[in-house]
């Protein structure tokens, strides 16, 4: 998990398959506004605007800004995991399906 809003709204955008228009809609806040907090520049939105995306894609503030979700009682490494899954190929999470039951296993 990063502990910046770019990569944590870009990792959220991407993990519910949700585009920046989509959001834009959501949120009522532009496109343009959306792009710059997903900029190199790191643009931080005002605290009216963080509200209003995270209550759109139904996580914390504390979450887009620190990648800490204070309110899950699922380790930070297992929601890594989760989240990393999400990216991959059927086959891909076959293979770490079978790797997990090996290791469960012993």
């Amino acid at each position: 998990m990063s502990n910046n809003f770019r990569e944590n709204l870009k990792d959220e955008l991407e993990y519910q398959d949700i585009t920046i228009k989509e959001l834009s809609l959501k949120t009522e806040i532009s496109n343009r506004s959306i792009e710059n907090y997903l900029s190199k520049r790191e643009s931080i939105p005002p605290a009216d605007y963080a509200v209003k995306i995270a209550k759109a894609l139904g996580v914390t503030v504390e979450y887009l800004v620190t990648g800490r979700n204070p309110d899950c009682t699922t380790p930070d490494k297992t929601q890594q995991i989760s989240r990393m899954l999400h990216k991959c190929t059927e086959d891909q999470k076959s293979a770490v399906l079978s790797l997990l039951q090996a290791f469960a296993a012993k």
